[in-house]
């Protein structure tokens, strides 16, 4: 369970949208989100996040911190990430297990791709559409996929 808290952290830290300026640029406040996890056995539960986010660099760098939870699981995290170009990178600690990993990806067309890993686990990560919508699939984990939609607010 560890694998999949510290994976579904890193992909509600990567909400952004490719655009004019850096690729953090006018995404600062509070964000919420609401979504699922399906475990592998096909069973799933709703889970809700807040995500606060500090750009700076006109954009091109990130600070955030994440609160999520549901019935099973507990996220308090923090993280920095930078984009260069088309590139997008960063590190992050969730202080509930903890744990910390790294984020590489692409960012364009207003989309990210990216990979996220940690000591013992790895994640594949896709978000697309105005920052909306974070689809995680984690690699070696019980979850079969997590997928949630935030808003500004």
């Amino acid at each position: 369970m560890l694998r999949f808290t510290l994976c579904t952290l890193s992909a509600m830290m990567l909400i952004t949208n490719a655009h004019a300026g850096g690729a953090f640029d006018g995404f600062g406040g509070r964000w919420v989100g609401n979504g699922s996890i399906v475990m592998s056995d096909s069973k799933s539960e709703a889970i809700k996040c807040i995500a606060t986010y500090f750009p700076s660099a006109g954009g091109t760098h990130l600070r955030m911190n994440v609160r999520c939870a549901s019935p099973g699981y507990k996220i308090d995290a923090v993280g920095n990430l930078t984009e260069q170009g088309a590139y997008v990178f960063g590190t992050f600690e969730e202080r509930n297990y903890n744990s910390s990993g790294k984020v590489s990806g692409t960012a364009g067309d207003g989309s990210i791709s990216a990979f996220i890993s940690g000591a013992d686990w790895r994640a594949s990560l896709s978000v697309t559409g105005n920052g909306a919508r974070v689809i995680l699939t984690p690699i070696g984990s019980v979850v079969k996929r997590v997928t949630i939609t935030f808003h500004k607010g």
